[in-house]
């Protein structure tokens, strides 16, 4: 009877070491817890001071917030789809080159058109981060395929980091039709 007694015992001090390691285990990680946990310092409040701008004959762009994503680079082509719904010309595709242009570099709009009448004419207009371009008349350059063909070109004089449409207006006896080509 005695040896079913000290096996019982036996067996009770295994389970108390076994928790008493289990313990010691959560104690160790709660500890290495506390050493590696970051802490923010508390930063006093810090005074600015104000110095004279100092000029400059070329501004400097804005830095886009968050940064602006590139632009596809060179002459970029777009299919337009618009539905009977409307009036006036539809817009069959526009070709814009380059696509990503610089401050100082032109650029070339050539815009397909469709419409049952003759279109009239077909305007553009730019808006860029800081500038607003006045409308640039596009020339009637030839047909493909029974749309007509337009062109125009105008000179980028403005950063494009945050904003970037081309307003197109196209005109006939049917109407008129305007779409925006957001980039920016």
């Amino acid at each position: 009877m005695q040896t079913k007694t000290k096996k019982g015992n036996h067996i009770l001090v295994e389970i108390f070491i076994l928790i008493g390691l289990i313990v010691l285990a959560g104690a160790l990680y709660f500890i290495y817890s506390l050493k590696t946990t970051k802490t923010t310092p508390i930063q006093s409040p810090t005074v600015q001071t104000t110095e004279a701008p100092v000029p400059s004959e070329t501004p400097i762009p804005p830095t886009p917030t968050p940064t602006a994503l590139p632009l596809p680079h060179g002459k970029q082509s777009f299919s337009i789809s618009q539905g009977s719904a409307i009036t006036g010309p539809k817009f069959v595709r526009f070709i814009i080159d380059p696509m990503d242009p610089s401050v100082g570099t032109k650029q070339m709009l050539e815009v397909e058109t469709k419409d049952s009448v003759a279109v009239q004419k077909v305007v553009a207009s730019v808006k860029t981060d800081n500038k607003t371009y006045p409308d640039v008349e596009l020339k009637k350059v030839g047909s493909n395929g029974g749309d007509d063909v337009w062109q125009g070109t105008w000179t980028i004089n403005d950063t494009i980091l945050h904003t970037y449409v081309i307003n197109v207006r196209a005109t006939s006896a049917s109407g008129v039709n305007s779409l925006n080509l957001v980039t920016r």
